[in-house]
């Protein structure tokens, strides 16, 4: 019997089917299209992910291998690296002024 005033709903009938499988392209990127289950890190997009994790783990270990080694080269570097921002930054705003101009 439907409520007074609308229409009935309808009731979920049982769960909602998992999702078993995900459509990507085959790892070897020739055209290929495989069913592969949900989770599976393979392809391109995996290892592109493996490598940016590897490469940011080895930044990691040089910045701290500097400033343990020589912490006064690591803080010139550094004080380097701020003024390089500065001068950019101002670059820019002496841009943006000469266009409003």
């Amino acid at each position: 019997m439907p409520p007074p005033g609308g229409a009935a709903r309808a009731e979920p009938v049982g769960p909602a089917p998992a999702i078993e499988h995900v459509w990507l392209h085959s790892p070897d990127c020739n055209g290929d299209v495989q069913a592969l289950p949900v989770g599976d890190c393979v392809g391109e997009t995996g290892l592109m992910a493996q490598a940016k994790k590897i490469a940011l783990y080895m930044i990691i270990v040089f910045v701290l291998y500097t400033i343990i080694t020589s912490p006064q080269r690591a803080a010139e570097m550094v004080q380097i690296g701020f003024e390089g921002i500065s001068s950019a930054a101002q670059g820019v705003g002496q841009f943006m002024t000469q266009l409003i101009k």
